[in-house]
């Protein structure tokens, strides 16, 4: 992990060095999250997707008309559900388990076009740290029952990492661009780290955005 940390602090240092003689711009941007996580288990494991939120806030490096990095930091709403996993009162019930990130994206963007609308296309690694304490909510016969529990005691790690993809567009608006954009985040990192535990779980997370950015500084 230390290792990992140390390249994302040297790539946000180079981002915001380079920010110096390239265009900035800079806007809020918020999105919905379909969450789940990839299981490693012996037993079979049925989850299926949350729904969450991010909200946060983005910086667009432009290095060239074509080529800009994008470091962003936002709150990220993430989970997944166990379908079915218990039986209570025979009847069947899903469990819905929901954490939440501090997540830093840092992606690479090319961008298409030079009109009102310019198609981006864009990648990168991003880390997260957990937040607050896990929340676990089940629905028994219209009654919901919820439980709270920290990152320790439910043997989650609060680290992650793993790496964003997507495309997106984004139109002039006023005095800067409105952006739209589909993203899917892989993540790499276990986090499941229970001890003596050799089950392990990743994030996975398909997000649809908006954003606003206006332009600050220029070369």
């Amino acid at each position: 992990m230390e290792k990992k940390m140390k390249f994302f602090v040297v790539a946000l240092a180079v981002a915001f060095t380079t920010s110096a003689m390239a265009q900035l711009s800079i806007g809020p941007r918020a999105a919905v999250n379909f969450s789940n996580a990839a299981f490693d288990s012996d037993e079979e494991v049925n989850s299926g997707n949350l729904l969450g939120f991010a909200f946060g806030a983005v910086a667009e490096i432009g290095i060239s008309d074509m080529f800009a990095i994008q470091p962003e930091v936002s709150f990220s709403q993430s989970g997944f559900v166990l379908k079915d996993e218990f039986e209570l009162l025979g009847e069947s019930v899903d469990l819905n388990v929901r954490y939440n990130y501090l997540q830093i994206p840092l992606l690479a963007k090319l961008k298409f076009g030079s009109g009102p609308a310019v198609v981006n296309v864009f990648a990168g690694p991003h880390v997260g740290f957990g937040l607050g304490d896990i929340d676990f909510e089940a629905e028994l016969m219209g009654e919901k029952e919820t439980d709270t529990q920290s990152w320790e005691d439910t043997g989650f790690s609060r680290f992650d990492f793993g790496v964003t993809g997507g495309v997106g567009v984004s139109f002039a608006a006023g005095p800067g661009k409105l952006g739209i954009d589909l993203r899917y985040q892989l993540g790499l990192n276990n986090i499941s780290d229970e001890d003596g535990d050799d089950d392990k779980a990743s994030n996975r997370n398909f997000q649809a955005g908006v954003s606003y950015l206006i332009p600050i500084g220029g070369k």
